[in-house]
């Protein structure tokens, strides 16, 4: 693993230098934000400029170079206008689970209403049970335990949402979700968090459960 605090310091002071008073923000989500993260987890870097250009995209990968190995980085780098213009359900997780180094993200975002969260959590029940369906229907089961772990990973930003909805409370940390939850969301978020290689008998049960799940997203009305 990396020392992200570090990295995420010197690398705002490297984009600093670099863009100036181009720079509007500088922040860090996923694993390493909610301090979950594994030998194999990305640093997800946010990075926000005035305007986008794909020479910037070259300089700001110089910013990292020697500090963070390529194939660890990642994240979303954009520029501000495009930003405030993104469509709003696109940014429930990436608003509440950015940590800030650089700036101040909510002046950058459009406002989160309850459509949005509401439109949120539709779109992403209905990818996955599309993604659901094609996954079993056509898709390689070789590696299926990797693949369908990612399906299960996409559930949970569901329940998060769900639980944002009706609660007001956004839990960054799954663990502290699962004992808040009832019923199938906690199944189907339990069910990712143990996840450890099931045996090839559990394919059907996972995706049995995580297609009707997602079916009673679809058809819930919020």
């Amino acid at each position: 693993m990396i020392d992200s605090k570090y990295c995420m310091k010197e690398l705002t002071a490297r984009l600093q230098e670099t863009f100036a008073d181009r720079l509007i923000f500088v922040g860090l989500q996923g694993s390493y934000a909610r301090d979950e993260a594994t030998l194999t987890s990305d640093l997800d870097v946010v990075v926000i400029i005035d305007q986008l250009s794909l020479s910037d995209l070259k300089e700001f990968k110089k910013t990292y170079e020697n500090l963070i190995p390529s194939a660890v980085m990642c994240g979303f780098v954009g520029g501000a206008d495009q930003l405030r213009s993104w469509p709003a359900y696109d940014l429930l997780q990436f608003e509440k689970e950015t940590i800030p180094y650089y700036g101040n993200l909510t002046q950058l975002l459009p406002p989160l209403t309850t459509n949005a969260v509401k439109e949120s959590i539709k779109i992403g029940a209905a990818n996955l049970y599309h993604g659901i369906v094609h996954f079993y229907l056509h898709e390689n089961k070789n590696q299926w335990q990797e693949t369908l772990k990612e399906y299960y990973k996409s559930a949970s930003f569901i329940i998060q949402a769900l639980h944002y909805l009706n609660s007001g409370d956004y839990v960054t940390k799954k663990a502290d979700l699962l004992p808040l939850l009832t019923s199938t969301h906690q199944t189907v978020l339990l069910s990712y968090l143990d996840w450890s290689h099931p045996q090839a008998l559990e394919l059907d049960r996972l995706c049995d459960l995580l297609l009707n799940w997602s079916g009673q997203i679809l058809q819930a009305k919020y």
